[in-house]
């Protein structure tokens, strides 16, 4: 809470780690001041709280790097149909619109230089 939260929560910027840090006494001593206490809790709480953890849910090392690979893939695939979604403009359909819209009023722009020339030409 002293070392983490807090410092986060009121300290920005740069000098946020270092203000951190600065507390780390104060974490320290809490932490001694509040072990007579903690202590004799934390073992009525194994006592009385069963341990929840099943063995069906431990992975061997096959299973996880199945697990990891997965996720490779998956975020490989997510980067590619988002290249491909840039590529094509889909994503950014209104800058793509600002664009075309932009390229449009450059054509009418260039086309009424031509008429005025072209009529400035058929004047003379």
């Amino acid at each position: 809470v002293f070392g983490e939260i807090i410092p986060t929560a009121i300290f920005t910027g740069p000098d946020q780690l270092m203000l951190a840090s600065k507390l780390s006494p104060l974490v320290s001593a809490s932490m001694t001041l509040l072990h007579p206490i903690t202590y004799p809790l934390v073992k009525l709480l194994d006592r009385v709280v069963p341990d929840e953890s099943d063995d069906d849910e431990e992975y061997n090392r096959a299973e996880l790097s199945a697990l990891v690979r997965i996720q490779f893939e998956e975020r490989i695939k997510a980067q590619k149909q988002k290249e491909m979604a840039d590529s094509m403009n889909i994503k950014n359909g209104p800058k793509r619109r600002t664009t075309l819209r932009g390229l449009h009023m450059a054509n009418q722009i260039q086309a009424e230089k031509q008429q005025q020339q072209q009529l400035i030409n058929d004047s003379y």
